[in-house]
């Protein structure tokens, strides 16, 4: 196998060789790379960093460390199974480097004349990361802007220095880090530019979101200058495991008919086991489901109020550690294990017993509904005989 590069802190090189340890350390950390970054693309990105400052400043009698790339390219690692070879390659989008800088202080950053000129050095290049005339060019132009004294150097791999001169050093290399605020805002522009476009095809998700409209779910379409197909009724049956009120029926009900549905209610109001309830329903009747929140706290509440036998049964990720992994993992394996051990048919002798508590269940509900209503109209139905004469 071979690897086209490899990064230690600071340093970037070439490895053409298996067999020394060297290699196979190098190669471990890129796969490690490239596995993380399949797992957490969402959190994480892969970049490729150019010119590495390193800058002790001095603020208010303390020594401050800077050492960060100042120039950073977008990048992904490809890796092909049956070659075993990983690729740094440039993802689709283009390389679009870019300064960052903002690891400075205002005061010690360029100024913004010259940092323009240096990002429409960086615009001229774009995909041709490598041609290193260009970047050298770029990257001294940058550190002659930022301080007289400053020490450029194209090589490698950072050699290091003792004194507090600011210094930049070509040494290029691959970085993972946590998504950033301008990766979000990239994607949020992306969705602005499509949802721009003339002709474009909205689902209905997006026109909810961007045209005033009703949100009664409309799947089932109504013909052409017809009307309205009738709502759907909600189900005989509302499977809630823990105990319920009214409210919590009119919410499977308000689900049965729109899109979307707020509930909303100060602490402790009980949302979290409506929640829960709501959950097992719809589980019971066939529907899949996803369920988020902004902490892993609140996801593990929301975990503790369901029925044990449910529990195993619902994939859990509730947060970025090693736990969530390992819980994530725990889940899965019940779910596979729960169906290795099972066979068709399994289940079928309780599937009726149910059925036929179920059964027994509606017809003294029908029953007792019967007699309420017999006795109301009684107390409140007017009788008249023989034409009102009695």
């Amino acid at each position: 196998m071979r690897t086209t590069a490899f990064v230690r802190p600071g340093r970037i090189g070439q490895s053409n060789t298996v067999g020394d340890n060297a290699s196979k350390r190098v190669y471990a950390e890129l796969f490690g790379l490239y596995t993380q970054l399949q797992k957490q693309g969402e959190i994480v990105e892969i970049v490729l960093g150019l010119g590495l400052l390193e800058w002790r400043i001095s603020v208010r009698g303390r020594t401050v460390l800077t050492r960060r790339h100042v120039v950073r390219a977008r990048a992904d690692l490809k890796f092909d199974p049956r070659s075993g070879i990983i690729r740094l390659e440039c993802p689709s989008e283009g390389a679009d480097l870019q300064i960052e800088d903002d690891m400075l202080e205002a005061e010690w950053r360029p100024d913004r004349t010259h940092t323009t000129q240096v990002a429409e050095q960086l615009q001229e290049i774009g995909d041709n990361i490598w041609d290193r005339e260009l970047i050298h060019a770029a990257l001294k132009s940058w550190a002659e802007s930022l301080h007289p004294d400053t020490e450029w150097s194209p090589s490698l791999s950072f050699d290091g220095a003792n004194d507090n001169k600011p210094r930049l050093t070509f040494a290029p290399a691959i970085i993972l880090r946590k998504r950033n605020q301008r990766g979000m805002v990239r994607i949020y522009d992306s969705l602005i530019d499509w949802l721009n476009k003339e002709n474009e095809p909205s689902s209905r998700g997006w026109k909810g979101l961007v045209d005033d409209q009703d949100d009664l779910d409309d799947s089932e379409h109504k013909p052409p200058n017809g009307p309205r197909p009738a709502r759907r009724q909600p189900p005989e049956d509302v499977c809630f495991p823990l105990p319920a009120n009214r409210e919590q029926r009119r919410i499977v009900d308000a689900i049965q008919r729109r899109r979307g549905v707020l509930v909303q209610g100060p602490p402790g109001t009980g949302k979290s086991h409506t929640i829960a309830n709501l959950v097992c329903h719809l589980l019971a009747t066939g529907k899949r489901l996803l369920i988020t929140a902004e902490t892993g706290r609140a996801l593990q509440v929301l975990k503790d109020k369901l029925p044990p036998d449910i529990r195993p049964l619902c994939v859990c990720l509730l947060g970025q550690g090693g736990d969530s992994f390992a819980e994530l993992n725990a889940s899965v394996q019940a779910i596979t294990n729960r169906i290795s051990l099972g066979h068709p048919g399994a289940y079928d002798e309780q599937i009726k017993d149910v059925d036929r508590e179920i059964d027994a269940a509606r017809r003294d509900l029908a029953e007792t509904d019967s007699k309420l209503r017999s006795l109301r109209e009684n107390e409140t139905d007017t009788h008249s005989l023989l034409n009102g004469a009695y």
